[in-house]
């Protein structure tokens, strides 16, 4: 009892306010957690918006911003400081400052994470906001659809990712919430009875993939690494926000393609090596995808290679190196592109790479692994390259798929971008493809996924890290504006295209 009442004793409000609303901030644990927003009042309708629950509240899991110091800055704003995070028992070392300005009817949030050593982050870290005083919340101005439902606990669990405006009505004043950077708006909307929260996700955590083995997907973020994010909250009537590109040329609506896998024939298809370089040529994969380049002058392409595929129809072919019986790295088959094609296409490679024909500055060579398949006794069936967790093996794979792409002629250095074969990927796979410098990835096939009873149909941004480097993901079969447009071609590959974020 005694260390209850020492609890309470230690912790202090601040406030702040303007003629429109009255702010306080706490900074120890109590209810809230340290540096959340404990009282928000709109002075024009007399609501107080937090319902005595998590406004603007940190944590990682069962981790919490350690008790903190706040500085008034003014009367209108004041900044919360912690030295790290903890769980009661142990401590994660993120230095976490957070900056609150009322500015109007409304709050402008500055949040800055400092990672003072290399920090391995198990759980989502996230920021809460308590919406569940509010009828409805519409989310719009990004992904596919614009979303609005009830917040009436029916809807469980949803993500959105690169949306900016989350706007809230009815029980309380109409209130919006902006994410302005939509690369780092990835939102999660949680309605279950008697409560709901808008979280926004400074770092992600993800279960495997369906039949992947192994640890949560989740990132390794280096010392001294800064994550700052900002929010703007507002009941302002008058407020309209206005969006300016933070990519100096506007990239968050481009569409860049994937293209699996070269070489783009498969026996019994015809000659495995065969390609032309025009759209009019006789190989109709490679005419069909130089006509899109031509009728699209702005598309962009990845022409992703499969450097030893090793796929069902020849998984009777395979051999292995001497002395490396036991790594399915070492094994090869007949339709390894570095020791097999001809100069004739390691050259239309190279020419690709070098933009040599018309269309070819638009596109670049990517991976789609190296067999295909975890081992040889999967071969047979549904089972797919970087299923399993095997960090050695998997770092090994993709040595041995530079030393092949390399051995092709091209420039390993420009290979920054990869589609998991089978739309998913082991932790270890994903390790393996930062530590090799890959910048991108499609991070799988969503629409398999249901969230709020209905399929999931908008754009799923991921973020991953290790100490050697990030990458970006974001979904395959994923459209703008949801058209259901698929190129089939002979052999009954599907292109895809997904939408880039800087």
């Amino acid at each position: 009892m005694y260390a209850i009442l020492l609890v309470v004793l230690q912790t202090a409000y601040h406030s702040i306010g303007n003629q429109s609303l009255s702010v306080s901030v706490n900074d120890a644990l109590c209810a809230y957690r340290p540096g959340a927003v404990v009282y928000l009042l709109d002075k024009a309708t007399g609501s107080e918006i937090t319902g005595s629950n998590q406004f603007s509240g940190i944590n990682c899991g069962s981790y919490l911003p350690a008790n903190g110091v706040v500085e008034l800055l003014s009367d209108t704003s004041l900044v919360f400081h912690s030295a790290c995070m903890t769980d009661g028992s142990s401590t994660l070392p993120i230095d976490i400052e957070i900056e609150y300005t009322l500015v109007g009817r409304g709050l402008e949030i500055r949040y800055r994470f400092e990672f003072l050593e290399d920090t391995e982050v198990l759980s989502p870290l996230e920021v809460d906001f308590y919406i569940f005083q509010w009828d409805s919340l519409e989310t719009r101005n990004q992904t596919a659809i614009d979303e609005c439902f009830p917040l009436d606990g029916g809807s469980g669990f949803q993500r959105f990712s690169g949306d900016q405006i989350f706007r809230l009505a009815g029980g309380l004043p109409e209130a919006i919430f902006i994410l302005p950077n939509n690369a780092k708006g990835i939102a999660v909307i949680l309605d279950e009875e008697n409560y709901a929260y808008l979280s926004l996700r400074i770092l992600d955590v993800e279960a495997p993939r369906e039949n992947c083995a192994g640890p949560d997907l989740h990132s390794v973020i280096p010392a001294g690494q800064v994550e700052e994010y900002y929010i703007r909250f507002s009941m302002d009537e008058l407020f309209a926000p206005v969006f300016i590109s933070g990519h100096p040329f506007g990239a968050e609506h481009s569409a860049g393609w994937m293209i699996d896998e070269l070489p783009f024939v498969h026996p019994p298809e015809g000659w495995i090596w065969s390609f032309t370089t025009v759209s009019s040529g006789d190989e109709p994969t490679a005419a069909g995808l130089i006509s899109l380049l031509e009728d699209h002058p702005l598309m962009k392409m990845n022409f992703l290679i499969l450097a030893d595929a090793i796929l069902t129809p020849n998984r009777d072919s395979v051999w292995f190196e001497p002395g490396c019986e036991d790594s399915w790295s070492h094994w090869h088959c007949t339709w390894r592109i570095s020791t097999l094609a001809p100069p004739e296409y390691l050259e239309f490679l190279l020419n690709i790479q070098n933009d040599v024909y018309p269309w070819a500055d638009r596109v670049r060579m990517g991976s789609h692994g190296y067999h295909h398949t975890p081992n040889p006794d999967s071969s047979y069936g549904g089972y797919h390259e970087f299923i399993t967790y095997e960090p050695d093996e998997h770092q090994e794979r993709f040595r041995v798929s530079m030393l092949d792409i390399d051995a092709c002629g091209l420039d390993t250095n420009l290979v920054r971008v990869i589609r998991f074969p089978g739309h998913r990927s082991s932790l270890s796979g994903l390790q393996a493809i930062i530590d090799h410098g890959f910048t991108f990835f499609c991070n799988g096939w969503r629409l398999i996924d249901w969230y709020a009873g209905k399929q999931f149909r908008n754009q799923w941004i991921s973020r991953f890290q290790t100490v050697n480097g990030r990458i970006w993901g974001s979904n395959s079969v994923w459209w703008g504006d949801y058209y259901t447009v698929q190129l089939n071609l002979s052999h009954g590959l599907i292109v895809r295209y997904i939408l880039l974020t800087p």
